[in-house]
């Protein structure tokens, strides 16, 4: 989901649970609808979390590819959708940071201070994107693959676009990166915070 589209959903409809349900998260969209946003609590801190992506300036995406060849190569990025359902398989693709054991100290010797540390790094290759045109939700799914690990979708209103690239155009290559996931904030004198967060995973293709 785009990040506008997303704040727009969240802000008239999160109350609901429906950002949740589009981004696939059917057990905390369910538990939204029940609980009108965990009370309006959860509503309010979801909504606070979509404003920033939706005030950075977006690459502007083409609905319809041009006909005939490109002159130049073009690189367009997708954010996967779904990833929450499928973090044991993201954690398949996880190595661990040989920085997190370290002391704050250490960490601000080594020139982290004022740096994130992050819990482990991932596997980014090789990558797939296969359309799942069987898929009882959606016959326009593209599912991603990395490493033969399942790890999300592109996200619906994206997929087509996707599809016609794939089938369409001649395809350079298919990237993607993991990042992401539990971090430290290292302070100057040598303590940090700790935080918890969920890995996202961004799709880069390039075709002509």
């Amino acid at each position: 989901m785009k990040p506008k589209t997303r704040l727009i959903v969240t802000i008239f409809l999160g109350w609901a649970g429906v950002h949740r349900f589009l981004d696939r998260k059917i057990g905390t969209g369910i538990l939204y609808l029940c609980t009108l946003g965990l009370c309006g609590i959860g509503w309010v801190v979801d909504i606070i979390r979509a404003i920033p992506p939706a005030l950075q300036k977006q690459p502007t995406e083409q609905t319809h590819l041009p006909k005939g060849p490109l002159s130049e190569p073009v690189e367009e990025t997708f954010e996967a959708v779904g990833v929450h359902y499928y973090l044991e398989n993201v954690g398949k693709l996880a190595t661990r940071n040989p920085d997190w054991r370290k002391t704050g100290k250490a960490l601000v010797s080594a020139g982290f201070a004022g740096r994130r540390v992050y819990r482990y790094s991932y596997i980014n290759k090789p990558v797939k994107l296969i359309q799942e045109n069987d898929n009882p939700h959606d016959r326009n799914a593209v599912m991603v693959q990395i490493a033969g690990e399942k790890i999300g979708y592109i996200a619906a209103d994206e997929a087509l676009h996707v599809r016609e690239i794939l089938n369409h155009r001649t395809v350079c290559f298919v990237s993607a990166f993991i990042g992401g996931g539990d971090y430290k904030e290292v302070h100057e004198d040598g303590s940090f915070d700790r935080y918890e967060n969920e890995p996202f995973v961004r799709v880069k293709i390039r075709y002509k």
